[in-house]
């Protein structure tokens, strides 16, 4: 037997106000939920984790590969050092709590379809620029939400009376400037393809492992160097630990055809882990190494395996990242 369920308003789970931390959880997940797949629906983030943030208190949120991290601790010390006349009652504060979160949530999910590499091959410093562009287009979607009452199709506009940031929270810039960005808007947003965004997460993650089966060193334009440089239309992609127990072993390339982007991001979601480097910085990084190899029945099939080395006391879900923090694609509220 076939039962549909009736269609779920999401408004009986926005509380009017928010207070605690437990409600700061409960609402930016009930956020993240409602606005995937509409801010990016060419690249849907896999999903929402939350956690601290050691490194510093002043990053809200973040996104890693194909997933959203919110800061809710760093969130409300934000609200309660803001110095505003106008924030003198407890529904205010709520106001000012529940507006932040929201920014951070879209803000976190429009960076799922941006394309950093297209940043970085036009400009010397491209992290200020991928920033200005996510926050330009984040207060811009926020306005249009707004002024087009987009919420009363599934949320009372009164659960939304949140004061949420300006661009002036961000950029320590003069408004003329300021207002020359917020003037050039879309402009300053350059779009991903997804596949090629998933491709460029794995290019990151094994930066340089490529180079002898790719002139380019990037994963979608590998040969087989003993056979006259066949190109390589299959990829099986497996990850280990400790190079003996495995743990996914997929396609991401299949005849000449890409995967979708969920499954070409497995193994590089996997291995970014969401866990943050303990409060004193004194634990070991985790090795990651790989194996590339062609099957001599199939010439145009590549076999890449990528094992991660566990700690020594074996948290190996602790770890964090192969590439240095100034490289990696995390991109901070």
């Amino acid at each position: 037997m076939i039962t549909t369920q009736p269609y779920q308003f999401y408004w009986p789970w926005v509380p009017e106000e928010i207070h605690t931390y437990a409600d700061a959880v409960r609402f930016a997940e009930n956020m993240f939920y409602y606005f995937n797949g509409k801010v990016n629906p060419n690249f849907p983030a896999r999903g929402i984790t939350f956690g601290i943030n050691y490194t510093s208190d002043a990053i809200l949120g973040k996104n890693v590969v194909d997933m959203v991290v919110i800061y809710p601790h760093n969130i409300m010390k934000h609200v309660a050092s803001v110095n505003n006349p106008n924030i003198d009652s407890e529904a205010k504060v709520s106001q000012l709590l529940k507006g932040t979160i929201l920014y951070v949530v879209i803000h976190e999910l429009l960076h799922m379809e941006q394309d950093f590499d297209a940043y970085y091959k036009r400009y010397k410093n491209p992290i200020p620029r991928i920033e200005m562009a996510c926050h330009v287009m984040t207060i811009k979607y926020i306005d249009y939400l707004y002024e087009s009452q987009c919420y009363h199709l599934d949320i009372p506009i009164e659960y939304f009376e949140a004061f949420t940031p300006s661009l002036d929270n961000f950029f320590p810039y003069g408004k003329k400037r300021l207002d020359q960005n917020m003037e050039r808007g879309e402009s300053l947003f350059f779009s991903a393809n997804p596949v090629e965004k998933a491709i460029y997460f794995w290019d990151l993650l094994l930066d340089g492992h490529f180079d002898h089966f790719s002139p380019t060193g990037s994963i979608k334009d590998m040969v087989n160097v003993d056979e006259d440089n066949e190109p390589i239309g299959t990829i099986v992609a497996r990850f280990f630990i400790d190079r003996e127990e495995i743990v996914k072993d997929m396609y991401i390339k299949y005849a000449g055809k890409w995967l979708s982007p969920d499954i070409i991001l497995n193994i590089p979601r996997s291995i970014v882990l969401l866990e943050e480097p303990s409060p004193n910085n004194d634990e070991p990084g985790v090795y990651i190494s790989s194996r590339l190899g062609c099957s001599e029945n199939s010439p145009s099939t590549m076999s890449i395996d990528v094992s991660m080395a566990t700690r020594p006391d074996h948290s190996l879900f602790d770890v964090v990242y192969k590439l240095d923090k100034r490289d990696h694609p995390i991109f901070n509220v």
